[in-house]
């Protein structure tokens, strides 16, 4: 995975949003680029190549609009859901790339999420313009499932995802669970000790902690 940027981006990246990373072995997404870019040094070739985006097959490009008034970390933390979502269109097209409802990955992970497979985009038209049914696609469920993965909000999924790209589950429920037991009924030397031991052990499982 590499991410391109001013350094200032650059540097916001791995405070920010790579931390969420840990545990899990991004060099199986060795082809990903990710762009953190300005909004003047975005494409201009679309309606929608302005915005936060996935080109298939590899590339991710975001805008971070600088705001006066507003640090410029505080807007970079407003993207860290875009940045996880548009890597989870990454991972299913190079993944799940049949996008057909009787294939098997597709079927594990609607059957885990409890979505009804449907890769149709549906549009009607409002006077002159074409505008968006309110009808989500079964892609971009799945991207929105995968960034609260890697955010740490559905440890269920922790095995599905971590399986695609060959890599065993970091934590289960049941030792997450341990783990927030820990976490709250031993004080905080306790809570320092737990941190000291994941971090070194298994750092994955302090994203579900935060």
């Amino acid at each position: 995975m590499k991410v391109i940027g001013k350094p200032d981006f650059l540097n916001l990246y791995y405070k920010q949003f790579k931390p969420y990373l840990r545990g899990i072995d991004i060099s199986k997404w060795n082809n990903l680029n990710l762009y953190l870019l300005t909004p003047e040094e975005m494409p201009n070739t679309s309606l929608n190549s302005t915005r936060p985006h996935f080109q298939p097959p590899n590339t991710i490009r975001i805008p971070i609009v600088n705001i006066e008034g507003i640090d410029t970390k505080v807007v970079f933390d407003s993207n860290i859901h875009l940045i996880a979502h548009e890597i989870g269109h990454f991972i299913h097209t190079t993944y799940l790339p049949n996008e057909k409802i009787d294939d098997p990955l597709w079927g594990k992970w609607a059957n885990l999420t409890g979505n009804k497979l449907d890769f149709t985009w549906k549009t009607t038209n409002f006077g002159g313009s074409r505008h968006l049914y309110p009808h989500v696609p079964s892609f971009e469920d799945f991207a929105n499932n995968f960034k609260d993965w890697l955010l740490g909000k559905c440890v269920y999924m922790e095995k599905f995802f971590m399986s695609l790209w060959k890599q065993n589950a970091k934590i289960n429920e049941e030792q997450l669970n341990i783990f927030k037991d820990i976490l709250n009924n031993t004080g905080e030397d306790g809570k320092i000790k737990l941190f000291e031991i994941l971090s070194k052990y298994n750092p994955r499982a302090i994203i579900y902690l935060k």
